[in-house]
């Protein structure tokens, strides 16, 4: 579960922010699962394998979310690039 919703965390976090925001993201997620793991007396190993799956899935999906951004900002950039008709001057007609 924790690998599961890391990935798509990282996807998320892929196609909005830089790589910088990867290190509080996994910080507060390792806090928040030592936490919960300490509250449900969880064993320490147990507690830092789910901690490494986080920060590699996070990871992962990050690198993820890089390339969903890559691939659609390709068709997009063609389009975008295209100067539009600014307020004032005539349409062409052509």
């Amino acid at each position: 579960m924790v690998a599961v919703v890391s990935v798509l965390v990282g996807v998320l976090l892929g196609t909005r922010y830089k790589v910088l925001c990867l290190v509080p993201v996994t910080l507060a997620g390792i806090l928040a699962l030592a936490t919960f793991n300490q509250l449900n007396e969880m064993p320490l190993g147990s507690t830092a394998l789910s901690a490494l799956t986080l920060a590699v899935g996070l990871q992962i999906g990050y690198v993820l979310g890089l390339t969903v951004r890559s691939v659609l900002r390709g068709p997009l950039a063609g389009s975008l690039s295209r100067p539009a008709r600014l307020r004032g001057q005539p349409a062409r007609t052509s």
